[in-house]
């Protein structure tokens, strides 16, 4: 009988040793979930931390970009309107055939006539977010548009200004075949019967009408580019 009581209680004892073991064993498990769980939540917040720093460091240069731009697209929209009016002002003096105009003055129209505009943007900080994958990290989903979208966005403006260049050579051809420009005085090459030879040119006056009209489209696409820029500028000032 005594026998038969040790052996009971040698057995619970063993049981209870065995429960506490698997109740230690369980302790042990969740502890390290959980210190998994913190040790990912604290590397989280860090990454999270080192994203936003990279991503404010990102947009003010890319700001910078912007404001350089917008510097850039001030010159171009002066010169295309300046390049616009001289047209204009060619066409109203062949309108007015009464109104006399000094030959330097029509020599500075005429070579005012052949120039064209070329927007340099500046694209660094946008090569770089694109390059180097960084492009997520940007949070604000119109700043992150813009970016990735930018050199498309140039496409229309890039071709316009394709069509000014051709047009602007055009004319030069036009002038260098019909003008002694090479005397270099206009006195010399802006007599009567050359500005009379020009005017009477239906050639020369369409092109002329074509250069004012396609810088006149050129200004209006640079100006409401400078205005997308601007309230670009305005939106990552509030993001950093």
């Amino acid at each position: 009988m005594i026998s038969l009581f040790r052996k009971v209680r040698k057995k619970n004892l063993q049981e209870y040793r065995f429960a506490r073991y698997v109740l230690y064993a369980i302790g042990e498990i969740v502890l390290v979930v959980i210190g998994i769980l913190i040790a990912i939540q604290i590397n989280t917040a860090n990454q999270n931390r080192q994203n936003r720093a990279l991503e404010r460091q990102l947009l003010r240069s890319f700001q910078t970009d912007i404001a350089a731009s917008i510097r850039e697209l001030d010159r171009v929209i002066e010169k295309s309107k300046i390049t616009a009016l001289a047209a204009d002002s060619i066409l109203s003096i062949h309108r007015d055939q009464s109104e006399s105009i000094e030959p330097s003055d029509m020599g500075e129209l005429m070579m005012t006539l052949t120039g064209y505009t070329s927007f340099a943007s500046q694209d660094g900080t946008v090569s770089d977010i694109l390059g180097s994958g960084n492009l997520d990290i940007i949070q604000n989903d119109s700043i992150r548009l813009a970016l990735a979208s930018w050199t498309s966005n140039l496409k229309l403006l890039r071709g316009w200004e394709e069509l000014d260049k051709t047009s602007s050579i055009q004319v030069h051809n036009l002038l260098e075949q019909n003008l002694d420009i090479y005397k270099a005085d206009p006195s010399e090459f802006l007599t009567e019967e050359t500005l009379e030879a020009l005017f009477s040119s239906r050639v020369f006056l369409n092109m002329t009408s074509g250069r004012y009209h396609l810088t006149s489209v050129l200004n209006e696409i640079y100006r409401d580019k400078r205005k997308d820029y601007k309230k670009l500028s305005e939106m990552i000032q509030d993001e950093i």
